[in-house]
């Protein structure tokens, strides 16, 4: 590449894995390839010296990578989302940004690291204005902070619905995309084996940034909202 940059192959990376890597002193994530490519990482993994020395197993999704990864899950080792970008700024891509975000969560990875914070492409522009993706990576990013876990949710519970659920002691996060750029959509949710007596809903649309809406009774343990068209919406527990 034309860039400063690092190539290894697996053979490389295992022997510092098993060799340099407990030296370092803090926690190693590896092997940062591209396209999320598992040769090396496998290799990591399926030993148990150098496994023993990964704390993430982190990597970028230029190209394809965002799949679960049972060996990584086998060997307790998160999985990161490390770098990816568009420079479409249009919103469509901002949107398709966020099916992004749910496609990763929906994989199993425990994060989602944008490339740039601060650039015209990214969630804040080169005047620290938030951004049309600013905003749809905050329908997750806001809401969903550390210590929060991913709970069982139905992923597509139908045409043009993707959905992910998380929470943190007894509060409950839900996110919710309708990628119908044509119609809302009417989505029941039930919860099981949690409860919530309402939500507030949030909603990102190319006309909304992240708007709060009425608060939403789900004390019988559930509710149905209708989904803007193409848009992204946070069901926040109260």
């Amino acid at each position: 590449v034309t860039y400063e940059s690092c190539s290894w192959n697996y053979l490389q990376m295992l022997k510092f894995m098993q060799d340099n890597a407990p030296s370092i002193g803090t926690k190693i994530i590896m092997p940062e390839v591209s396209d999320f490519n598992r040769t090396i990482s496998d290799a990591v993994l399926s030993d148990q010296a150098a496994s023993n020395n990964v704390s993430i197993v982190g990597g970028h999704i230029y190209g394809g990578g965002i799949a679960p990864y049972p060996l990584a899950v086998l060997k307790g080792k998160e999985v990161w989302m490390t770098e990816h970008l568009s420079l479409d700024t249009t919103w469509t891509g901002a949107f398709n940004t966020g099916l992004e975000i749910y496609d990763c969560m929906n994989a199993g990875m425990n994060a989602y690291i944008w490339w740039y914070i601060r650039r015209f492409y990214g969630p804040i522009d080169d005047n620290s204005n938030v951004t049309k993706r600013g905003y749809v990576m905050s329908q997750y990013a806001r809401f969903i902070r550390p210590g929060y876990y991913k709970v069982n949710a139905s992923p597509n519970p139908q045409d043009y619905i993707y959905v992910t659920a998380y929470k943190s002691g007894s509060k409950i996060i839900i996110v919710a995309i309708n990628n119908d750029s044509n119609s809302a959509v009417s989505q029941q949710f039930i919860l099981k084996n949690v409860t919530a007596n309402s939500f507030t809903p949030y909603t990102t649309t190319k006309t909304k940034n992240c708007v709060p809406g009425n608060n939403i009774n789900s004390g019988g343990g559930k509710f149905t909202y209708t989904l803007e068209k193409q848009s992204i919406t946070t069901f926040v527990s109260n």
